[in-house]
């Protein structure tokens, strides 16, 4: 080789590692935390599994229906809108389990044996119906599946009397009636599933130490400060359990703030109190205050027992199927950077029908008509935050 090119060869080496230190220097001097971050967007993709099987498309619903005097015509309505709430699960092939307790499901704790309370230790296992008056029979069935569940099991079910007790405790029945040995081992629960309780009542929610007397008798107050009056909000209540203390309940049950919502239908306002009245007249309805503030801490559905059930129950089910519709990225995302597709389909940032995203949870939710059925794939893109600090 001549020597003037070798000469040329070994300056242009030599230039080359020198210019290759210095910037090994630069990025070390730049970077004293010694992290190595990828500037690359990322990419997960999920698979909305079919029946059976571990995935966000798993829905385990509570009902706790109000079975006092005067709830005949509510449990009516509920049970004849069996289309209504069910129709969606089914077209997007959701798995789903269904159960049923009461608002007087409480008094299975063994709090209440004592001789001024209507102690019965298995009034909290899920109910099948009811016999007596305003009951349809009993379905047999009281865990309703995606594969067992009928328009005529649905209507017996929900339909459980009248003769329940007026002393109304959903919140400490949904309490009771999760706990309850027969009722666990039943397998209407999995820990996979999001967990939806739906509460009917025409009351207000009271659970609490209180006894049943206290409610209704101050002579049967075993203090001068357990009296908790008419049910109606006019008396200091000290023994009545906040709706944090449910809410803390469920986040430890569950596990995830997240995964569960609780939704109800109640008298909501003075004119459906009336409405209520005139058609069917009780003097123990009120129009309920702790209902709606459960709904609001868990991203639940408040509705009006004055309001069509067929609308009610379509809404219901939707606020369900969107909240279990719910997909957590790996890492924290730039939400201007984040593209979803369903099946292949670009899907829109839109709340109505389309994804919008949580950045204090770091999920994207699916809405409306762009919640994927059972078996689709979602592909979704997204570049990190820490990318974009670096």
């Amino acid at each position: 080789m001549d020597t003037k090119v070798q000469i040329k060869s070994r300056y242009i080496v030599a230039a080359a590692t020198l210019l290759a230190l210095i910037f090994v220097t630069f990025i070390t001097a730049c970077d004293k935390s010694d992290r190595s971050v990828s500037l690359l967007a990322q990419n997960q993709t999920f698979q909305q599994a079919g029946n059976n099987t571990f995935s966000q498309n798993q829905v385990d619903v509570l009902w706790v229906v109000d079975n006092s005097s005067s709830m005949d015509t509510s449990q009516a309505n509920l049970a004849n809108n069996y289309a209504s709430f069910i129709t969606q699960f089914q077209t997007l092939g959701f798995d789903y389990h269904m159960a049923v307790t009461t608002t007087d499901a409480y008094l299975a704790n063994s709090y209440f044996n004592n001789a001024m309370s209507d102690y019965q230790p298995t009034i909290a296992q899920f109910r099948d119906g009811f016999v007596g008056q305003f009951g349809l029979g009993l379905s047999g069935i009281t865990v309703m599946t995606s594969q067992n569940t009928t328009s005529s099991i649905f209507q017996k079910n929900m339909s459980e009397g009248t003769s329940g007790s007026g002393d109304e405790r959903a919140f400490s029945s949904f309490v009771q009636a999760l706990s309850d040995p027969t009722n666990t081992n039943s397998g209407f629960r999995r820990s996979s599933a999001f967990l939806a309780i739906i509460i009917l009542s025409d009351e207000d929610d009271f659970s609490g130490n209180a006894s049943f007397c206290d409610h209704f008798d101050s002579a049967c107050a075993t203090t001068s400060t357990s009296y908790v009056g008419d049910h109606n909000f006019t008396v200091q209540e000290p023994e009545l359990h906040t709706v944090s203390y449910y809410t803390s309940w469920l986040d430890n049950y569950v596990g995830n703030h997240s995964n569960y919502s609780v939704s109800s239908i109640f008298t909501d306002t003075s004119s459906c109190l009336t409405t209520l009245n005139q058609n069917d007249p009780s003097t123990s309805r009120i129009i309920a205050q702790r209902y709606p503030a459960m709904a609001t801490a868990t991203s639940g559905v408040s509705s009006s027992l004055c309001g069509n059930f067929n609308n009610i129950l379509t809404n219901i089910s939707q606020s369900i199927i969107s909240l279990a519709s719910v997909f957590t990225l790996n890492a924290p995302a730039n939400p201007s950077t984040i593209a979803v597709t369903v099946n292949g389909v670009s899907v829109p940032n839109d709340p109505t029908n389309g994804w919008t995203f949580n950045a204090t949870t770091n999920a994207v939710s699916f809405h409306g008509t762009a919640i994927p059925p059972a078996g689709a794939t979602i592909n979704i893109t997204y570049t990190p935050t820490s990318a974009l600090n670096n």
